[in-house]
């Protein structure tokens, strides 16, 4: 199910969606599992060198989710500093629930990934000036925190800041220089 929105207050465009979408057998990875040393006989009888494997895992679609959330988009531009500049404000709050699963196949520490795995707000502002051969961009992302056990944890909520600069020599060649996490922050993955 979705529903959105659009429309202008002023000079500024706005979208608003809202979302929410059941997915039965999602495919994903399984969790874990360890390779027994019976399990490894049985490969090597089997012909199936495994001694190089410890733990696999493997898709599965023994699962079901629900995922809802908001989109908001306001976009507007302003002509200043001999230019024109764009700016726009992206905004998404989701979340995402595992509602049916095969326990076997998919464990607690699974499903907290599938749930937590992404951060459950962000917004984007970009703001891009256009003087003709020249524009610069300057874009601050938000990502909230978020689970990546692989990866170390829980991950604080962080802020990016992007700056790009591009010159049009001519019709067929451009110059660009940009700087992407500009405040070198750690907090997302």
């Amino acid at each position: 199910f979705t529903v959105g929105v659009y429309g202008s207050i002023g000079d500024f465009d706005i979208t608003v969606d809202y979302f929410d979408i059941d997915l039965d057998d999602r495919l994903s990875l399984s969790s874990d599992f360890a390779l027994t040393a019976a399990d490894q006989a049985t490969l090597t009888g089997q012909g199936i060198d495994a001694s190089d494997i410890s733990e696999f895992r493997f898709f599965t679609n023994q699962f079901d989710t629900n995922t809802s959330g908001l989109d908001v988009v306001v976009s507007t531009e302003t002509e200043w500093l001999s230019g024109v500049t764009n700016w726009s404000l992206a905004y998404n709050r989701s979340s995402t629930t595992v509602t049916d699963r095969n326990a076997a196949l998919l464990g607690d520490n699974r499903v907290r990934l599938i749930e937590d795995g992404v951060p459950n707000s962000r917004w984007v502002m970009t703001a891009q000036h256009d003087m003709g051969q020249l524009d610069y961009l300057l874009r601050v992302s938000y990502y909230g925190k978020y689970y990546d056990n692989e990866a170390g944890g829980i991950f604080d909520d962080a802020m990016l800041v992007d700056f790009e600069m591009g010159y049009d020599v001519n019709d067929e060649l451009r110059g660009s220089f940009g700087v992407r996490n500009a405040t070198n922050e750690k907090g997302c993955g």
